[in-house]
C-alpha cells in the first residue's frame, strides 16, 4: 500500500487520510476476528482525542464541494493529521518483509546445534516490502516447521557432505519477489540431499497408494497429514505434521504454497524448491 508521495494535493490528503482510517478499521477487525484479540493487546495506541478530530475532518470533509473550500488552515491541520496517524499507524501494523525474515537466522543455529550439525549459510534476497499482520503470523507459523524440515531432512552432517566437495555447512536461500494484486513470492531452497522421492514412494506404497505416479505427484504427498521421509521422529521433525501444518498455516492466511522438482525423473533424492504466494 503506498501511502506518501509527492504532490500533496489537496485532494490526495483527503484521499490519504480516509485511506489510513481505512487501515485502522481493517486493522482492528483482523486483531479481533482473525487473532482473536482485544484491542488492550494492540501495538497501537492512539489518544481518543486524535481519532476523534480525524473522524470530525472526515466527516466535514466528505463532500466533493469540501476540497474546494477548504481553507489554507484546515488544509494543513488534515495533512498534520495524515502525517501523525501514517507515523503511528503504518510501522505497527506492516513489518518489513526482509527484516521478519532475517529474524529467523538465529533459530537456524540453534536447530543445527541440536542436530549436531554445522550452522547453515543464511541468505535473504530479492525485493523488499511491508507485510500484514495476517500474513506476518502465518509466516512466523511456517518458518518454523519449514526451517526445522530443511535442516532435518534436507541438509546433510558434515561428514556427509564434505566428501561430496561441499563446505561443511549447508545453505538455505530465501528468494522473495513482489506480485501483482499486492501479494508477494516466497521461494525457499537448500543445497543438502534434495526431497526423498524413493522413501516417500515406498510408504505410499505401505498406505496402499499406488506407487505408479509420476516424481512430481508422489513429491505433493507431502502436504498429507501424517506423511514424513524421516526415519525416526525426534524432537526437531519426523512426527508428520510438519508440512500439512505449513499448508493450513498458508491456505489460511489466503496464500497457496507448491513443491517444485529438478533433477531426474526417478532418482532417489530430487532437488525441490517450495513456493509460497501469500497477500501482502
Amino acid at each position: 500500500m503506498q501511502l506518501l508521495g509527492p504532490p500533496f494535493s489537496r485532494s490526495s490528503i483527503l484521499d490519504m487520510h480516509r485511506r489510513v482510517v481505512d487501515l485502522l478499521e481493517e486493522y482492528r477487525q483482523c486483531f479481533t476476528q482473525v487473532l482473536k484479540k482485544t484491542m488492550e493487546d494492540s501495538l497501537i495506541a492512539l489518544p481518543k482525542e486524535f481519532l476523534r478530530d480525524s473522524a470530525r475532518q472526515i466527516d466535514q470533509l466528505n463532500a466533493a464541494s469540501a476540497v474546494r473550500q477548504m481553507t489554507d488552515e484546515t488544509f494543513n491541520i488534515l495533512e498534520q493529521h495524515v502525517d501523525s496517524m501514517i507515523k503511528t499507524v503504518y510501522p505497527k501494523i506492516f513489518t518489513q518483509l526482509h527484516t521478519h525474515l532475517w529474524s529467523f537466522e538465529s533459530n537456524t543455529r540453534a536447530i543445527a546445534k541440536q542436530l549436531s550439525k554445522e550452522s547453515p549459510r543464511f541468505v535473504v534476497n530479492g525485493d523488499d516490502l511491508r507485510i500484514g499482520d495476517q500474513t506476518r503470523l502465518a509466516l512466523t507459523q511456517s518458518l518454523v516447521h519449514l526451517l526445522r524440515n530443511h535442516l532435518d531432512h534436507g541438509i546433510e552432517s558434515a561428514e556427509e557432505r564434505l566428501p561430496q566437495q561441499k563446505p561443511a555447512y549447508g545453505t538455505i536461500t530465501i528468494s522473495t519477489k513482489q506480485l501483482p494484486e499486492n501479494r508477494f513470492r516466497l521461494t525457499f531452497s537448500d543445497d543438502g540431499r534434495g526431497l526423498a522421492i524413493a522413501r516417500l514412494r515406498a510408504k505410499a506404497q505401505e498406505g496402499r497408494l499406488t506407487a505408479d505416479k509420476s516424481d512430481t505427484e508422489i513429491a505433493a504427498l507431502i502436504w498429507e497429514s501424517g506423511m514424513s521421509t524421516a526415519e525416526q521422529v525426534s524432537e526437531i521433525s519426523g512426527r508428520g505434521v510438519g508440512m500439512a501444518a505449513i499448508k493450513e498455516f498458508i491456505e489460511g492466511a489466503g496464500g497457496t504454497i507448491t513443491i517444485g522438482l529438478s533433477g531426474s525423473e526417478g532418482a532417489a533424492y530430487r532437488p525441490f524448491v517450495l513456493r509460497i504466494e501469500l497477500p501482502c
